[in-house]
């Protein structure tokens, strides 16, 4: 069953409950939250897409979802950064940094971003990566716009 997301207008206020598949085939706006995990050596933590069913299978993309109408974004960010890593995460450490308009992505959402910085070296060493090593790995279009326009570095610290 398709799950009912907010659709919000130019202003982000709410003007309708639609189900995922309508508003992505209306191209409405409606909201989701990106969670960025970073470690000490600001190496960033991706997914690599695994369902051959989904578009760009084994590309790799940022610990994303949407907003559901019943979330907060800090919730779904501690829910996507605690279901994708075994890393303890502290609620009161997560913090928003970033609101991106749906006018500077290509998915018509406004993304709330969210970063938590692990205060050790990263275990998982397979799922993290340099800044640099971004520009080498197949990615999603959201990725590869948000390190084309230098987003990325913005959003990770990095300046």
């Amino acid at each position: 069953m398709d799950q009912l997301l907010a659709v919000v207008d130019s202003n982000n206020e709410v003007i309708a409950y639609l189900p995922t598949r309508e508003v992505h085939v209306q191209h409405l706006i409606h909201r989701s939250v990106i969670a960025l995990l970073v470690d000490q050596e600001k190496k960033l933590f991706l997914l690599q897409r695994t369902d051959p069913s989904q578009p760009f299978y084994q590309h790799f993309d940022l610990l994303r979802d949407h907003l559901l109408p019943q979330q907060s974004q800090t919730e779904l960010a501690f829910h996507l950064l605690t279901q994708a890593t075994s890393y303890p995460i502290k609620m009161e450490r997560i913090n928003f940094i970033y609101l991106i308009s749906p006018q500077a992505n290509c998915y018509n959402e406004f993304i709330y971003v969210y970063r938590y910085r692990l205060r050790a070296k990263s275990k998982e060493v397979d799922n993290f990566f340099s800044y640099e090593q971004l520009y080498t790995l197949p990615t999603t279009p959201l990725l590869k716009t948000m390190l084309k326009t230098r987003m990325l570095e913005t959003l990770l610290n990095l300046k």
